[in-house]
């Protein structure tokens, strides 16, 4: 299941994972679906421009300023900088369970 799906189960949020930054760009953004193990990184990088590609979203150009942005988008979907924090705990708690059980994060 990628970005493009449209079977979401539960509230979605934006995410910064602190170490997706990309020189030049900013830090690439990432959402969360309560309910999912990790989290899905938007776009394909590197890009390159490929059929199939999708242009990944960057906020920056700073950690504080992307993560900002974050809250920001997160309140304009009705979601609490504390209730973001708890779909983000809570499916980061599922993914490293299921890391351990030898699955991986959603990605591209």
């Amino acid at each position: 299941m990628d970005l493009t799906t449209t079977d979401v189960r539960g509230r979605m949020v934006c995410f910064i994972p602190g170490t997706d930054h990309v020189e030049g760009h900013g830090f690439r953004v990432a959402f969360v679906v309560e309910g999912e193990d990790g989290y899905r990184p938007t776009g394909t990088w590197p890009y390159t421009g490929a059929v199939g590609e999708t242009l990944p979203w960057f906020w920056g150009p700073t950690l504080a300023e992307a993560e900002a942005e974050a809250a920001r988008q997160n309140e304009a979907m009705g979601i609490t900088p504390d209730e973001a924090a708890k779909i983000v705990v809570a499916s980061m708690e599922k993914g490293c369970k299921a890391s351990r059980r030898g699955s991986r994060r959603v990605s591209p």
